[in-house]
């Protein structure tokens, strides 16, 4: 039986492992087929296919975009934010890479205010949570939540 995992995060969004480690954690795991769907982010992808080809796993470029929309309910109008998983997109692809850059820059600005929040009660700073991202990484709620860990505001990341 092959197994196949196309739904999996790394370091470079909201994941714990790198993309090196979460491969080498799903081979391990006897995966056979392995999706990289990183939030908004293809930079893990040439790590990890690296990766998978030195261990023999078939892996599948993806992404998990991020999209935001306005619906009707109850009278009102409300936000909702939804995850589409796309397999084997075109990461030069002129539409895609401006919805990409749109959803990080929305990203980073949440992310901002949750920050500054959360500064007016605590030494929390932007460049600490900075400092919890891999390179190329998408910022996120994961960051803010990891530098929280390391300054022992909280116990864990959940």
């Amino acid at each position: 039986m092959v197994k196949i995992d196309l739904h999996t995060h790394s370091t470079r969004s909201d994941g714990l492992d790198t993309p090196s480690e979460l491969v080498t954690n799903a081979t391990k795991a006897g995966i056979n087929v392995l999706a990289l769907t990183d939030h908004d982010t293809v930079s893990g992808w040439d790590e990890a296919r690296s990766k998978a080809i030195e261990l023999g796993l078939g892996f599948i470029p993806g992404i998990e975009v991020t999209s935001v929309s306005d619906i009707e309910r109850f009278g009102r109008t409300i936000r909702i934010s939804v995850h589409l998983l796309a397999y084997l997109p075109d990461p030069n692809h002129e539409a895609l890479a401006v919805v990409l850059g749109d959803t990080v820059a929305t990203r980073e600005a949440r992310a901002r205010a949750i920050v500054e929040k959360l500064a007016t009660e605590m030494p929390i700073t932007w460049e600490m949570v900075l400092d919890h991202l891999d390179k190329g990484a998408t910022i996120g709620r994961p960051a803010i939540a990891d530098t929280l860990v390391t300054m022992k505001k909280v116990s864990d990341r959940s």
